[in-house]
């Protein structure tokens, strides 16, 4: 008597699952989590490839480049033995996949096709490292090796329903990408208490679907492999990368947990912190790779006895030490810029003998090289209508400091205070200076001055590339942090950067 299998089939009107959708999603039709999909799945510009009906296959082994091409940049002497080693240069990255299908629609091609198409750069995100991400653009036409096969399907259309046969694949299509800019960075920069487990987006206890960071098999690795703080506890004035700084006295807004205290940083209202020999911010860096950061400071001039600004070093200022930002092992020098320096010529030449206010107002034209110090001087000159030294730098000092019966001026503008935004990676460095001007009609007026500051720049520009680790129980303090500190106070100092990786 032959075996009988009893048991009944639900009809099911849903669309055919193929292997590609049931190694990417649960029974319940759900997005398996990252470490679940990792080495076949990657989402380009936020759509996911297994979308597409394709997951990234292998043969045997993974075979890639741990990090992009270098090449190093050397000389050689007939005196000397070897060779001279200038520096190393990383190239742009490159990542190949074979991609793999077992029905693929021609519908589905089309749209493969239009989203991969040359020229666009998207984010670029593995679901093996699901916090890292790199901006992509596809380097050559993706080649396809498929069998085509007839699938009927069925559609609707003005309430009538008709059937189409159309082309579907079976097989493998080669897509590789180029990144211009070699190195990944980080989405996170801490661990959130509580995420999204889908996005991995931070969310706060009240929020749908939030689920505790370490209670997610996807937060736990990025935990271990890229070795980001948890967001609670940290210390004050501690920046953790992107646009996050720690304020403890500042809870985060809508978060009912106490002590977490990650802000976003935005350079134009963001309160920055006070640094010199004795007070010091601090930076968390989990990187591999050097990170080129954005950093904003001010300055207050101060004055010697001769009338020179001397807080920061110059040939004017009687200052030994080279003024600096450290950051780390890396110090970022930097000198007068040119509206300052402008101000320390036209000083000189006041406290020099003249024969008349005539010879001392060509001179101040002839040897200041800045347009609105020059201006303030010259009509300095005017105002005074003599050469009495005292009385002409008590009226220079006035470009930066007015009275101070005038309240109506902010306290910013009465001490001439300037603020500095130095883009490491670009270059770009621009200054925004509180001065004052006469205008057309000889009226002193309050002008905020924005200008290029690349002149003020003494050194290389600051970097970060020490790796720093997490201790054993999750508590950060200085000693595991990377230490920023001036040789000069610097007031309202913000540091954005992100974790870069090889």
């Amino acid at each position: 008597m032959s075996d009988v299998l009893i048991g009944s089939e639900t009809f099911s009107n849903q669309a055919k699952k193929g292997q590609v959708f049931l190694a990417t999603h649960n029974g319940e039709g759900k997005r398996l989590p990252h470490f679940n999909r990792a080495y076949i799945s990657f989402t380009f510009g936020g759509r996911y490839i297994e979308d597409f009906s394709l997951i990234a296959t292998m043969k045997d082994r993974l075979n890639k480049n741990i990090y992009a091409n270098f090449s190093d940049s050397t000389s050689n002497y007939e005196t000397l033995d070897g060779q001279y080693h200038w520096g190393t240069h990383m190239e742009a990255n490159g990542l190949e996949f074979t991609l793999s299908t077992d029905g693929m629609l021609q519908e589905e091609l089309e749209d493969f096709k239009e989203w991969f198409r040359p020229g666009v750069e998207r984010e670029l995100i593995l679901s093996e490292h699901p916090n890292r991400v790199i901006m992509a653009r596809v380097s050559s036409p993706p080649q396809m090796s498929m069998i085509p096969y007839e699938e009927e399907r069925t559609f609707s259309y003005n309430n009538n329903i008709y059937t189409a046969k159309t082309a579907s694949y079976r097989g493998d299509i080669t897509l590789a990408f180029v990144m211009d800019d070699p190195f990944w960075y980080s989405k996170l920069n801490y661990i959130p208490t509580y995420i999204d487990p889908d996005t991995l987006e931070e969310k706060t206890n009240a929020d749908e679907n939030a689920v505790m960071s370490l209670e997610n098999e996807d937060m736990k690795k990025i935990f271990i492999e890229d070795r980001l703080p948890l967001q609670a506890p940290l210390f004050e004035n501690l920046f953790l990368g992107n646009d996050s700084i720690v304020k403890v006295s500042s809870p985060k807004v809508g978060s009912a947990l106490v002590g977490l205290a990650v802000l976003g940083i935005k350079m134009d209202t963001t309160e920055g912190i006070t640094i010199d020999k004795n007070n010091f911010g601090y930076l968390f860096y989990s990187g591999t790779a050097p990170s080129y950061p954005l950093i904003k400071f001010s300055i207050t001039p101060s004055f010697d006895a001769n009338g020179y600004i001397n807080n920061i070093n110059n040939k004017y200022s009687s200052i030994d030490d080279s003024t600096y930002i450290q950051v780390g092992d890396n110090r970022f020098y930097f000198t007068l810029p040119s509206l300052w320096r402008g101000y320390n010529e036209a000083v000189k030449i006041m406290n020099m003998n003249w024969v008349s206010t005539v010879e001392l107002r060509e001179q101040l034209m002839d040897k200041v090289h800045e347009y609105y110090s020059r201006a303030w001087a010259v009509n300095c000159v005017d105002t005074v209508n003599s050469l009495n030294k005292e009385n002409l730098l008590a009226e220079m000092k006035k470009f930066f400091i007015q009275d101070e019966e005038e309240n109506e001026q902010s306290e910013e503008k009465k001490n001439g205070k300037a603020t500095f935004y130095i883009n490491s990676k670009t270059g770009e460095s621009i200054g925004e200076f509180n001065v004052y001007i006469y205008d057309n009609d000889g009226v002193v007026t309050p002008k905020l001055v924005k200008e290029n500051v690349g002149d003020m720049i003494a050194s290389n520009y600051l970097y970060i590339d020490k790796r720093n680790l997490m201790p054993s129980d999750g508590t950060l303090s200085g000693e595991n942090c990377t230490k920023i500190s001036s040789n000069i106070e610097i007031n309202d100092f913000l540091i954005l950067y992100k974790n870069m990786y090889l």
